[in-house]
């Protein structure tokens, strides 16, 4: 063998005669298509949406929403400012994440503020009163500041407003 003509050499080998078959190059060529196929159905395909949460069992949420505030408006001796804006913002946070189910529970008023901005769920009247009240109840439970009796009630009256119209 020579080393320098390996081309040459290689010319001398024998083809295969199954090589030679046309159904062979349609068998490939049909291959070759189902595998180009499949590359492209499984580069394209839509991203699996998982199914519509449940609705968590018992009463839906506005009416337990609506039960846990007349029990907080019938609460004697009534609780602090700072107590109050606690149990109503959880009650409305809890609300929201049910029926809407958007993660607000455990979101700064800020982040909520700014998904719910992209959300149709939510119109800009509904978003600009959320604002003004957890504006309100931030105030009460971090910077402490002291609210009358009016406010505290305005601040019941919000959430019981807001959870009717939705």
């Amino acid at each position: 063998m020579n080393r320098t003509n390996i081309i040459d050499d290689l010319t001398l080998i024998p083809v295969p005669p199954w090589w030679t078959n046309p159904w062979l190059v349609a068998a490939l060529l049909v291959g070759v298509g189902v595998f180009s196929w499949a590359l492209y159905r499984l580069g394209n395909r839509p991203m699996s949406t998982s199914p519509a949460p449940a609705p968590p069992p018992g009463p839906p949420p506005q009416s337990e929403a609506l039960r846990r505030l007349a029990e907080l408006r019938e609460r004697r001796p009534r609780p602090s400012a700072y107590e109050l804006a606690i149990l109503v913002s959880d009650i409305l946070r809890e609300f929201i994440a049910a029926r809407f189910t958007l993660p607000i529970r455990f979101q700064t008023t800020r982040e909520f503020l700014d998904l719910a901005a992209q959300r149709p769920e939510l119109s800009r009247e509904q978003r600009d009163t959320l604002s003004r009240f957890l504006s309100a109840c931030d105030l009460m439970k971090f910077a402490r500041q002291p609210a009358t009796e009016s406010e505290l009630t305005a601040l019941l009256d919000t959430a019981e407003h807001f959870i009717r119209g939705c």
